[in-house]
């Protein structure tokens, strides 16, 4: 199991049973939300959009439960386009 505290980037948010919260990420390329050791839970939504270039990507949480807390983590893949000329 991955430690939070030694992965970069990492960051702590406290919230309450009950409430909603939002966490965005932001970044070139394809983005994709995870959880450490399990799939999302059936509770949180994935809202995309892109901008000049840069993919957005909120993950919301509705009525948080003690169950939701643990890990989260969104990745980027960089997004290639290759041209062919042939002559």
């Amino acid at each position: 199991m991955v430690d939070i505290d030694d992965t970069p980037n990492s960051e702590l948010i406290n919230t309450f049973v009950g409430m909603s919260l939002e966490i965005s990420c932001n970044a070139p390329g394809k983005l994709t939300w995870k959880a450490y050791n399990s799939d999302l839970p059936s509770n949180f939504e994935v809202v995309e959009s892109m901008a000049d270039g840069m993919h957005s990507s909120l993950l919301r949480i509705s009525n948080v439960s003690y169950e939701d807390a643990g890990a989260y983590y969104c990745t980027a893949t960089e997004e290639k386009s290759l041209l062919v000329n042939c002559k």
